[in-house]
C-alpha cells in the first residue's frame, strides 16, 4: 500500500467513525424527541383533563349551593311547621281542660264550692265551660266588666 492510499484509508476510517459517532448522537437525539413528544402529549392531556376537572368542581360547588339554599328552605319550613304543632298542642291542651262537663255530674259551684238548690241555681259559664251559682255569675260579670273600662 501506497502512502496515500494508507493515508486515504485512515481518513476514512475517520469518516467512518465520526459517522458512527454522528449516527449514534442523531439516534439519540430521536430517542430524546420521541420522549420529549409523548411527555408534551401527556403534559396536554392532562392539561386538558385539569380544565375538565376544574369544569366539574364548578358544577358540583353550584350543585352544593343550590343544595344549600334549597336545605334552607326545608329548614324554614320546618320551622315553621313545629311551630303550627306546638301552635296545635297548646290548642289540643287547651281544648281538653276546657272540655264540656256533663251538668248531670257536677253537684256544687266550681266556683265557690257551695250546694246547687231551688235557689241557688246551677249557671254555665261558656268561656271557661265550668258551673257556678249565680251569686258568682253576677260577681264575674261586674269583674269583667270592670276590667273591660
Amino acid at each position: 500500500m501506497s502512502c496515500t492510499s494508507y493515508f486515504e484509508a485512515a481518513q476514512l476510517n475517520e469518516v467512518r467513525q465520526t459517522l458512527q459517532e454522528a449516527n449514534a448522537a442523531l439516534e439519540a437525539y430521536q430517542q430524546r424527541e420521541a420522549v420529549f413528544q409523548s411527555e408534551n402529549q401527556l403534559r396536554v392531556k392532562a392539561q386538558e383533563t385539569v380544565k375538565q376537572l376544574q369544569a366539574r368542581v364548578a358544577q358540583l360547588e353550584k350543585d352544593v349551593a343550590q343544595r344549600d339554599e334549597a336545605l334552607v328552605d326545608m329548614a324554614q319550613e320546618l320551622g315553621k311547621s313545629k311551630l303550627r304543632v306546638s301552635t296545635l298542642a297548646q290548642f289540643k291542651a287547651t281544648a281538653q281542660q276546657e272540655a264540656w262537663v256533663d251538668d248531670t255530674t257536677v253537684d256544687n259551684c266550681q266556683l265557690c264550692n257551695s250546694a246547687f238548690n231551688l235557689v241557688n241555681r246551677k249557671v254555665r259559664h261558656l268561656p271557661e265551660a265550668e258551673f257556678g251559682c249565680q251569686a258568682r255569675r253576677l260577681h264575674r260579670a261586674l269583674v269583667h266588666r270592670h276590667l273591660a273600662l
